[in-house]
């Protein structure tokens, strides 16, 4: 029988309410004194499920087992739709190496793993489901882009089928065997291209001599910049001359900034 969104989802949420303030209370506080490796291993793999994670350690659990409000908010809102498919394979991998450890309700026994068994079938139950979803979603997505794939594709036959149909039309065939049209066509094509490559290279041309002008321009006002400015220089050293004025003294070799 596959999963179904509804069924599974409830049936993961009744067996959350099992990890209720008292059994994750008294899980903590085995923790605090007892860590058996597969105990460890269960609860990392228990998180990197919540995380999306391929791994996570012990820090990782202290903070998603330290509350119990928040842990179940998250067991309840988790979105399987943006799991990554990778991870929680690793995980159901892991999950399964750690089965013997964790028998199911009906075999288990009252020892010092009973607690932790709740997390192992959430956990199993999970990323089963996890598989289950992202596999029909990826399915899904490979038979939306073949759909896309098989639109173009008809799409391109409906193009060529058109064009094939317009070159079979009597007049056109017609026209394409007359060879006299077809060398006149073509004789216009060619003396169109030539005069939009004359047209370019006189737009070129022009453009080159208005370059070269702007820079004859610009190196001729600079030279009578120059020239301006060192009279005017002159000029006043010799009116600070004629006024005996010692302290206004005038550089007339200084360049100008022309």
């Amino acid at each position: 029988m596959g999963f179904t969104k509804t069924n599974t989802r409830e049936s993961l949420n009744k067996l959350a309410e099992t990890i209720d303030e008292k059994l994750l209370k008294s899980v903590n506080n085995k923790m605090e004194h007892s860590k058996p490796a597969e105990i460890i291993s269960l609860l990392e793999t228990f998180v990197a499920l919540l995380r999306n994670k391929f791994k996570a350690n012990h820090v990782d659990v202290k903070l998603y087992l330290e509350e119990h409000s928040k842990l179940q908010f998250k067991l309840r809102t988790i979105d399987v739709s943006k799991l990554n498919k990778d991870a929680v394979t690793a995980s159901a991998n892991k999950l399964e190496e750690l089965k013997s450890h964790f028998p199911v309700p009906e075999e288990q026994k009252l020892d010092d793993k009973f607690e932790f068994n709740v997390f192992f079938q959430w956990a199993s139950s999970f990323a089963n489901y996890a598989e289950s979803i992202l596999a029909q979603q990826g399915l899904h997505h490979k038979k939306t882009e073949t759909h896309e794939k098989i639109a173009n594709l008809k799409s391109e036959i409906r193009s060529q089928q058109e064009l094939i149909s317009v070159f079979n039309t009597p007049e056109l065939v017609e026209y394409f065997n007359d060879r006299e049209s077809k060398n006149t066509m073509l004789s216009d094509i060619g003396e169109r291209i030539a005069q939009q490559m004359n047209i370019a290279v006189d737009a070129q041309s022009k453009y080159n001599n208005f370059e070269k002008r702007y820079f004859r321009d610009l190196n001729d006002e600079r030279q009578l910049s120059k020239k301006i400015g060192e009279g005017l220089m002159g000029r006043l050293a010799s009116a600070a001359a004629d006024l005996n004025m010692p302290g206004l003294v005038v550089d007339v070799k200084r360049k100008s900034r022309f």
